[in-house]
């Protein structure tokens, strides 16, 4: 990006730098399932056993579709001109 913005328009860079902004944050969110297998791995091998652990793995594991949705009609401005 910062290579060929001097022949870029500032709205083509501005929609650039958005984009660059909304695939990190999706390339970001599978990472948290590393987070939901480590508990659920912990709860199977008998290292530690909770009520409130059961819960945060499906708690935890429904975060990133939810943020996915979020950051596509945060970052896509025609979405975000429809919904405000």
């Amino acid at each position: 990006l910062g290579k060929h913005a001097i022949s870029m328009s500032e709205k083509t860079r501005n929609m650039h730098q958005t984009l660059v902004k909304a695939l990190t944050i999706h390339a970001l969110l599978p990472s948290m399932m590393c987070v939901v297998v480590a508990i659920y791995l912990v709860m199977v091998f008998d290292i530690y056993k909770h009520a409130a652990l059961e819960k945060y793995v499906y708690t935890i594991a429904a975060i990133p579709p939810a943020c996915a949705g979020f950051c596509t009609i945060y970052y896509v401005e025609s979405y975000r001109r429809y919904i405000t």
